[in-house]
């Protein structure tokens, strides 16, 4: 073991890096993020001498993709995105990423912007479309508006040949004419990617306490499940494989980063509220920026949480986060990893719940109505683990 729980690994790494800035936040949102941040300058020079903190970790490694997310990370200039990719390049063993993916918000797309984002490497974009109805999104304080989605996008898919678009059902003002628009707008482009996520009100957020106060309604249950099937029934027309819950992909397009957090592999995440996973240490940095950089120039790794795993809490992440997968979990990388006996406690568990898993003999996963009642089988699933003791605390996720 290595001071902090990191272990010495000949496999390539995944680097994830956070933008907390934005022009304006969504009143769902409930990432770390800042609207009129005065020291960005003095948060990227933080990130770099965090970068520096794991550099014996890097040079040992490959780097296998770099992922920067936010925030918005094309609200700020370009040079500070190119400053760590420089950093990351200097301190890796071997620096050949095959996939480096920046989210993007469709009212800071610039031509200008796109080719230096070429020059450096980034070969994949993520857009934050939400929905493509501009009552929706002036309801929920987007940026943009539909004009800008599509001036972003014409731009986007003439340069990249790897564009996600990420959607929100669920949204306060949606109606089955958003849904009608937001297909069509997959039909103009054709993406390589889409993400669809159903809005999540547990945390508390500004639309959270709206809806709590009346001011804002959101769509039935019935509603959005009926919009939700219709969206899976468009995408799997169009070519793309739900590979994961949310997630859809043409072949071969499957976001290859996010892959790694979904297979429990190894990744390090790099500043204000990040989370890793090295070795047998799962860790999640400190979530206040000022505290962040307090900690990182006093040369404090910045964690507000760690933990080295053992056996059992590494089994229930591995199982717990390989199940969003439609390949689901493998019996042989299992039972090398943790043993028979676990495996057969997931096999016991799937079969206790056989309407929500297809039990192969090979592998776990998932079935159409595991992927569509997934909050349920985990509820359930870490219920069961946590009386068998195999469950301590929940797994950081992104």
């Amino acid at each position: 073991m290595k001071k902090g729980g990191l272990q010495e690994s000949n496999s390539d790494i995944c680097v994830y890096i956070h933008i907390p800035f934005c022009k304006s936040k969504c009143l769902y949102c409930d990432f770390v993020s800042y609207v009129n941040f005065p020291h960005i300058e003095e948060y990227f020079e933080a990130v770099l001498k965090e970068l520096e903190m794991y550099s014996h970790l890097l040079n040992s490694r490959g780097v296998k993709t770099v992922y920067f997310g936010g925030g918005t990370p094309n609200f700020v200039p370009e040079r500070y995105i190119e400053k760590i990719l420089k950093k990351l390049e200097k301190l890796s063993g071997v620096y050949e990423p095959v996939e480096i993916t920046l989210e993007m918000n469709p009212d800071s797309v610039t031509i200008r912007k796109v080719l230096h984002y070429l020059e450096m490497g980034i070969n994949r974009i993520s857009l934050g479309v939400q929905a493509f109805d501009d009552i929706v999104l002036e309801m929920v304080k987007r940026p943009h508006g539909t004009g800008e989605i599509d001036r972003a996008l014409s731009i986007l898919m003439t340069y990249f040949e790897n564009v996600n678009i990420d959607f929100i059902l669920g949204l306060p003002m949606e109606t089955d004419k958003t849904i009608e628009r937001d297909m069509k707008l997959l039909e103009t482009y054709t993406p390589s990617h889409v993400s669809l996520y159903l809005l999540d009100v547990d945390e508390e957020t500004p639309l959270r306490r709206l809806i709590d106060k009346g001011v804002l309604k959101l769509p039935s249950e019935e509603e959005i499940a009926r919009r939700h099937t219709r969206f899976l029934k468009f995408l799997e027309k169009k070519g793309y494989l739900r590979y994961e819950i949310s997630n859809f992909a043409r072949e071969g397009k499957e976001c290859i980063h996010n892959l790694s957090y979904w297979k429990n592999e190894e990744y390090l995440g790099i500043g204000v509220s990040s989370g890793g996973h090295i070795g047998r240490l799962r860790y999640v940095n400190v979530g206040d920026i000022s505290e962040y950089m307090k900690m990182v120039n006093k040369g404090i790794v910045p964690y507000g949480y760690k933990r080295v795993n053992g056996d059992d809490e590494e089994f229930v992440e591995t199982i717990f986060m390989s199940l969003r997968l439609r390949e689901g979990v493998y019996k042989e990388e299992i039972i090398k990893k943790f043993g028979d006996k676990r495996y057969r406690a997931l096999q016991e568990f799937a079969e206790r719940f056989r309407e929500h898993f297809n039990v192969h003999s090979d592998r776990i996963s998932l079935s159409e109505m595991g992927f569509d009642l997934s909050r349920y089988v985990f509820k359930e699933l870490l219920e069961t683990f946590s009386k068998k003791g195999w469950w301590k605390f929940a797994p950081y996720t992104s």
